[in-house]
């Protein structure tokens, strides 16, 4: 189940064709989709048809109905139906060849009971000459805990991890 909370995003379209035509199964892949947009000035993102419609769930909210990212992600999870994994993603988002293929090889190598994939995806932004983005991650780590001037507890922070990496793809983070 891959959940997309949509705010006004005019990739949200290429993300849905970028994550179907790159997953080694696309098949096995469905999508809860939530689309928050003004209905005149958003009408061009909304008028393509989605790919693989029977395999995405959407409900559509009108600005003047949304609350916030939180709950954008509340709704979206409401469109789960009882897939065995769940992966929430940003609707501008472009995917590696056997994408799904590689998260669930990932999650077969923790040596935790449950494990929890989490990273800050490589930066993209759209460009008139293509897509552009660097091919590398950020595994989350914990920067600091607390700090007598900041009432945040926790403060995260990231480093890149280049392709070919040896912990291939792992780094254990602490999770809250």
């Amino acid at each position: 189940f891959v959940l997309i909370p949509s705010y006004r995003d005019p990739e949200c379209h290429k993300t849905l064709k970028d994550l179907f035509e790159k997953a080694a199964k696309p098949e096995r892949i469905f999508v809860g989709l939530v689309w928050q947009y003004d209905a005149v000035e958003d009408a061009e993102y909304l008028k393509d048809p989605y790919p693989r419609q029977d395999q995405v769930r959407v409900v559509h909210y009108s600005l003047d109905q949304c609350k916030g990212a939180g709950w954008a992600r509340n709704e979206g999870l409401k469109l789960w139906q009882d897939e065995p994994y769940t992966l929430q993603i940003q609707a501008h988002s472009r995917f590696v060849e056997g994408w799904d293929e590689q998260l669930l090889d990932m999650l077969a190598r923790c040596p935790s009971e449950k494990p929890v994939l989490c990273l800050w995806p490589p930066n993209y932004s759209p460009s008139p000459k293509g897509d552009q983005y660097t091919n590398k991650v950020q595994p989350i780590r914990i920067n600091s805990l607390g700090h007598p001037d900041d009432p945040q507890f926790v403060h995260l922070t990231s480093d890149f991890m280049e392709p070919g990496d040896p912990r291939q793809g792992l780094y254990p983070t602490p999770w809250w």
